[in-house]
């Protein structure tokens, strides 16, 4: 019984002698587990919203896509697609309408826009920087000049307009397959 007495005093003593660490640790465990609910909630939360926003594309209208609603015409137009009841994802099913409505964009929507940087510009203000975002390389420039040279557009006072949507659908597939995008 006094060894059992002893023991308990010593016990407490260490306790005593330890709480403040003890309590630190309490806390830090205590955090790391509500930091840890709060990380799952919102991994579940962020799956989700992915979830939800591949559900809402199929029933995006293309009229209301991030695309002019004169550049949606030309495409409905095109393929012969209701303006008013076609969706993105039917649109974009087909790989020669997206390249197409790509192309009609850049003319329409992009159209006075210079060809090449002057490499002072971080905007999407020319096609070179256009292409380099898109296809993530740096060969947009050695493209559009390569074009330039073909169809005598003048690479350093050209438009984006200067090229016909045929040309424009064939530098971005020539991007496209000199990036280091996946084929």
């Amino acid at each position: 019984m006094k060894r059992r007495k002893m023991i308990m005093k010593k016990l407490k003593h260490q306790l005593k002698r330890h709480s403040f660490g003890m309590a630190i640790i309490c806390i830090l465990l205590a955090a790391a587990a509500v930091f840890g609910g709060f990380s799952v909630f919102a991994q579940q939360r962020a799956e989700q919203s992915v979830t939800n926003f591949q559900d809402r594309s199929q029933e995006t209208l293309f009229k209301n896509y991030i695309y002019s609603a004169e550049t949606v015409k030309t495409v409905c137009d095109k393929y012969d697609l209701d303006y008013d009841t076609v969706t993105v994802d039917e649109v974009f099913a087909d790989r020669d309408r997206l390249d197409y409505t790509s192309a009609v964009a850049l003319k329409l929507e992009n159209g006075k826009k210079s060809l090449l940087s002057d490499g002072e510009s971080t905007n999407i203000d020319t096609l070179e920087i256009y292409l380099n975002e898109v296809y993530a390389f740096d060969g947009g420039r050695e493209i559009i000049e390569e074009a330039c040279e073909k169809y005598k557009v003048s690479a350093k006072n050209g438009k984006i307009s200067d090229f016909t949507v045929k040309q424009l659908m064939e530098i971005e597939k020539q991007a496209y397959e000199t990036s280091p995008h996946p084929h």
